[in-house]
């Protein structure tokens, strides 16, 4: 298998979103990192599947009471296929995972 290079990357997010992505890492034993890109996947695939019918739209706050930065890092097929999703839904990877 061929080496894969990584890019590092953040996502703004709802403080409540983020303090729930980092409660489900710890009763789960899963890193939070893996919960958030999972949660894209899902949404992108249940979208392409037809299980998400309509528009995605954006769920996240606007002005949330606290926003925090979320640090993850992305190789370059996950790259390509969240930057399709961007582009595709018009919206941002954090509202992906929020979504989902």
């Amino acid at each position: 298998m061929e080496n894969l290079k990584y890019c590092n990357t953040s996502a703004n997010v709802d403080g409540v979103f983020y303090d729930e992505l980092y409660l489900a890492s710890r009763q789960t034993g899963i890193s939070s990192v893996k919960i958030f890109k999972d949660l894209i996947v899902m949404v992108i695939s249940g979208s392409e599947l037809g299980k998400i019918t309509g528009v995605l739209t954006e769920y996240q706050d606007h002005s949330p009471e606290r926003w925090e930065n979320f640090y993850y890092s992305l190789n370059e097929l996950e790259i390509e296929k969240f930057s399709k999703a961007r582009q595709k839904y018009k919206i941002s990877v954090s509202k992906l995972a929020f979504i989902g």
